[in-house]
């Protein structure tokens, strides 16, 4: 009797400690600090580098709140144009942290995150033909895109506006260049992004009948990748002037473009 219980002594001191040390390796894990995890909201905007080092969740909780910040700001201005120096100011902070806490990724990485359609929330550059900017959409594809967007056509008739780009990779950005502009009558509300990305497809594979119309053909310029993930992106961007013989200007350039897209999955409303 009395060496059953200094066996079962035994086995409940081996027990105990077998848990301490079970709970010695859990700490041992990487674990967000306490003070870290009491940070949240705006104060978010000012972790250092190495609290966001010390945890990944943290870094996560740092991703989603300036995404969410972004898609907010972005879509309370989206069809303004009285306000885009403002709006790129209160959006620069957000971007800024968002780069800072952004996974490393290679060029193959970032093409292939490009690919697909997407659509645009906010952007500071000037358009021409007063399209829709609560409609406006680009469709990549591996050495060409194409911007869609409704617009307004002759006598009211509602048209698709379809302005193609070529890109090619360069070591911080791409180089591109717009090959073609055309319109096509349709409207794309409602329609899904494998709908919008198979519209293009048929446009650059002439199935669906364009008419061609005059636009920025030939004109070039960069954009860069400031953050892309599965379902953002944020792009900037410059377009390089335009000279006739004289050196005269004929289409300014334009520098400090900055784009917000969400990728296109179902339809849009």
């Amino acid at each position: 009797m009395k060496r059953t219980m200094r066996v079962a002594r035994v086995l409940l001191l081996v027990s105990v400690v077998a848990a301490i040390g079970a709970c010695n390796a859990a700490s041992d894990s990487p674990r967000e600090p306490k003070a870290a995890k009491n940070i949240s909201g705006e104060e978010l905007l000012s972790v250092s580098q190495a609290e966001l080092s010390a945890s990944v969740s943290l870094r996560q909780r740092v991703i989603q709140f300036a995404k969410t910040r972004i898609r907010q700001i972005s879509r309370a201005n989206q069809t303004r144009t009285d306000n885009r120096a403002r709006v790129t100011a209160q959006l620069h902070p957000y971007i800024e942290l968002l780069v800072r806490v952004a996974p490393e990724r290679s060029q193959a990485e970032t093409l292939q995150l490009l690919l697909g359609p997407w659509y645009s929330l906010w952007t500071n550059q000037e358009f021409s033909g007063g399209p829709n900017l609560a409609r406006i959409f680009q469709v990549v594809r591996e050495g060409h895109y194409y911007n869609l967007s409704d617009s307004p056509g002759p006598g009211g008739i509602a048209v698709i506006n379809a302005l193609r780009g070529a890109y090619a990779p360069m070591p911080d950005a791409l180089a591109i260049r717009f090959t073609s502009n055309a319109m096509l009558r349709g409207s794309l509300v409602g329609k899904t992004g494998a709908e919008v990305a198979a519209l293009a497809d048929s446009i650059e594979f002439g199935a669906t009948a364009v008419i061609p119309v005059p636009g920025p053909i030939g004109i070039t310029g960069q954009l860069g990748v400031l953050y892309i993930d599965e379902d953002l992106r944020i792009a900037n961007g410059r377009q390089t002037p335009v000279f006739d013989d004289n050196g005269n200007v004929t289409v300014p350039g334009e520098i400090g473009l900055l784009y917000v897209l969400e990728r296109l999955e179902g339809p849009l409303r």
